[in-house]
Parts: C-alpha cells; structure tokens; sequence
C-alpha cells in the first residue's frame, strides 16, 4: 500500500500533462531549461549593473550598458526583470519653490515687447546658478531694455529675497534719476513678490511685473544674457569658490559685456557706447 501511495501522484502528475511517467521523471531530474537559465543568468547581470551603478540607473541606462558588453536582450525585458526583482532607480528629487500667492503676483505689462525709447523705462530680472568647487552661487541680474546694459546685480550664496534687492538696489543707486512708471519684469519667483522687493519697487515709484507662469519668452532678454553669459564667462570652468566667482562675473559684466561686447540688437554697439552715442545725439 506504501509503494501505491507513493506512486499515485506520480501516475496523476504525468496523467494531468498527458507524458508518460517516465517522461516525467526525466523532466524532474533535467537541469532547468535553457530559457530559465538565460533569465536567470540576465537577471545576475542586471543586479550587478543597478547596484554598480548605485541604484542610479533605470531600464534605458541598464539597457545599454549590456548592449555595449555584447549582451543581447531587449529594453522591455528588462524592464521587466527589474520590476519583477522589485529593482527601483533613484527618482530625481523635484525642487518646488515658494508658490506666490494671488496678491503677490502681478499682471505682465511687457507682453513680449522688449523695445525701450529712453532709459529707465523698463527693466527685466531674473536668477541664475553658478557652480564652485565649494558648492552653489547665484547671480541675480537686472537689465536695461533700452540699451541691454547691466544695471544692477549680486552674487551669493543662496537665492533669497536678498539677493534681488541687493541687486535692485544698485541699479536705482547706478541710474539716478528714475522717472515714475518705470517697468520692473520678472517671473514669479517667490524673492520677486516678497513683501521687502515690492516696498523698494513702491518706494522708487516703481511698477511691477512678472512673466506668464511657466514662460520663459515673457522674459527673452534676460534668458539670452545668461545663454550669452554661461558660454563665455563659465564655459566649463568651475569657480573655486564664491568670491572668486564674484570677481569673474564683475570683470565679464563691467568690464566687457557693458562696455566692449558688441550687441547685435544695438547695430554692434556695445551698451554703454550705444547709451553715449544716443545721449550726445540729443545734446
């Protein structure tokens, strides 16, 4: 009776699949099939590369690395053996900033028209990064539209509301006079539509104005200064830290893009020469 029972799950097995018992058995004893073995030999090698890498890499980058080692599969496949083996990449970590509330933001006076008949009729703004060897620095940069000049900026090492009315601040002290309804144009960052940069905006007579949401052609001049500025003054030049950054903005902003660079939108003028040659057409 012993020998029955011991043979009855057999004789079922190999009656449910429709082999013999002895085709059965030889499927118990086989080692694993060639499929199940590429998989698992794949899958070793996906391992490897994910934690080489950190847990960097996603399905793409894991992909091509065994491509470049004469391994072939498909991207899907594994894609499909990392989900299975729960193998997860880094997620980038989304920087969100200050959402500016209905009152801070202001309505956009610009419209996309950059062109200015006389100084200190509109000025645009915005931040940039600048990297050193001893981490992040910001420049925050304010712009005549009149004559593309420079007016006003700072360099430091965060991007506080500071950092804009420092820069601010210069360019009131720079051009002097300013007359009442002069345009000040942002986006929507927070430092823009803090309490402290709208009482200086109030106090000089001041109008503010920010880009649509999302829109960086609502403030083209200043994206092409930094485009402009990133390729001749950084290059790929990282600063040793954020003083000698400092010095290097200043020579590249005062030095040679206000007074030398020749601007295509000025008939290749520099801006302080298309400001003199304006000026002394008028007197």
């Amino acid at each position: 009776m012993k020998k029955l029972s011991n043979q009855f799950p057999i004789e079922k097995m190999s009656q449910v699949f429709g082999v013999t018992r002895s085709g059965y058995y030889r499927f118990l004893s086989s080692p694993k099939g060639k499929r199940v073995q590429e998989e698992a030999r794949l899958s070793k090698e996906i391992e490897r590369v994910f934690y080489e890498n950190k847990k960097r890499y996603g399905s793409p980058r894991i992909f091509m690395e065994l491509k470049e080692k004469g391994i072939r599969c498909s991207e899907k496949r594994v894609a499909k053996i990392m989900r299975n083996n729960k193998l997860v990449a880094k997620r980038r970590r989304e920087w969100k900033g200050k959402k500016l509330t209905v009152k801070e933001k202001k309505p956009n006076l610009l419209n996309q028209d950059f062109k200015a008949n006389k100084k200190n009729a509109k000025w645009v703004s915005d931040i940039t990064y600048i990297r050193t060897s001893k981490g992040w620095a910001y420049l925050c940069a304010v712009m005549d539209l009149y004559s593309r000049k420079i007016v006003g900026h700072a360099v430091k090492q965060h991007m506080k509301k500071e950092l804009v009315v420092q820069a601010l601040e210069q360019a009131i002290s720079r051009r002097g006079s300013i007359d009442k309804g002069l345009i000040f144009h942002s986006d929507q960052g927070s430092q823009y539509g803090s309490d402290v940069v709208g009482k200086s905006l109030k106090k000089n007579k001041i109008v503010g104005s920010m880009s649509g949401k999302g829109s960086c052609y609502d403030n083209a001049p200043m994206e092409s200064f930094f485009n402009s500025f990133k390729r001749e003054c950084l290059g790929t030049e990282i600063f040793q830290d954020v003083e000698t950054a400092k010095k290097e903005i200043f020579n590249y902003i005062e030095c040679y893009y206000n007074n030398k660079r020749k601007h295509s939108a000025l008939g290749y003028l520099s801006p302080v020469k298309f400001e003199e040659k304006h000026e002394n057409s008028l007197c």
